[in-house]
This record gives C-alpha cells, structure tokens and sequence, in this order.
C-alpha cells in the first residue's frame, strides 16, 4: 500500500477521530460548577498556553510523515480545544478570538481546506527547506482562500440568498 494512502486514508486516522469524539462526550457528561468541571478548569489555565506552544513547535519542528504519533499532536490539540470550551472568556479564547484570527477563521476555512494540498505539493520540489515551505504555503493558501472567497463564495452565497423564483413562475412571466 502506498505511504500517501496509509499517512491521509481515514482508517488511518481513527485515533484523532475518537479523541474528538471522546472529548466531546467528556463535556457533555460534566455538570457545570461541579468538582470535576473546577478541577478541569484549573488544569486548563496552565495546559491551554502549553498546548498552543507544544502544536505552534510542531509545526515547523516535526516531519512528515516521521511524527511523533499524529495521536500525540491531537491530545496536545484536544486539551487546548478543551480549555477553550472550559475557558470561553480565557486568555487562549482572547487571543484566538482577535479579529486577524477571527475574520480570516470566519471566511475562508473552506477554500484554505482545498488550496493547502495544493499549494504544498507545488512547493515541495521547488523549496527543500521545511519551515520554508510551511510559511510560503501558509502566506499563499491564506492569498487563494481570500481570493476564492471574494471573487467565488461571497457572489455565490449573496445570489442564494437573494431568493431564486420558482422556475414556474419565471416560466409564466417569459409567456406574458
């Protein structure tokens, strides 16, 4: 089998899809204001900051394929998710809800989902240097997904919701 399909194949990625899953039943069993939830609140105050600067490092510090666990970067991003549903108006919620976070976070996930590929193998033959290509290929997704978004998303979502007429009334108004 193919090291590509082995590393993105969804059967390979069951891990971090139970941890999600599993932190989410975490949060939904918790009463709020009880022991469990003020002892998770304490251990998110310290472990929010650590986890934002544990996965900022892994970006640029771990190489793929050759992780350390793709398990053990999605703890290190289940506690920080963690401490933000535990933390709503904390620091780490601060800083990820500042506008130049916010906007971007808003407007264009989608189209960074579909140009990052992309725009990484592009670069992979022509940059060798890792932490290089990761912030070129940041710089650039960011430009395609911004780009995408105003001259493609935005005009298609602003004519779906200026309300289509039915296609039998445009019919009848043509035969008039």
């Amino acid at each position: 089998m193919p090291l590509g399909r082995l590393y993105n194949g969804p059967h390979t990625r069951a891990n971090e899809l139970l941890i999600g899953c599993a932190l989410a039943l975490l949060f939904t069993c918790i009463r709020q204001g009880s022991v469990l939830h003020g002892l998770l609140q304490a251990a998110a105050r310290w472990g929010a900051p650590l986890a934002a600067l544990a996965l900022a490092a892994a970006v640029f510090l771990v190489r793929e394929p050759e992780t350390p666990g793709p398990t053990a970067l999605s703890l290190v991003a289940a506690v920080l998710i963690g401490s933000l549903v535990l933390q709503p108006a904390g620091y780490m919620a601060r800083v990820l809800s500042h506008p130049w976070l916010a906007g971007p976070g808003r407007d264009l996930p989608y189209g960074m989902y579909l140009w990052h590929i992309p725009v990484y193998l592009l670069l992979m033959p022509l940059i060798p240097e890792l932490p290089v290509r990761i912030a070129l290929t940041a710089a650039l997704t960011v430009l395609l997904a911004a780009a995408s978004f105003h001259l493609v998303e935005r005009p298609l979502l602003r004519w779906a919701t200026e309300g289509l007429e039915p296609a039998s009334s445009a019919a009848k108004a043509t035969r008039a």
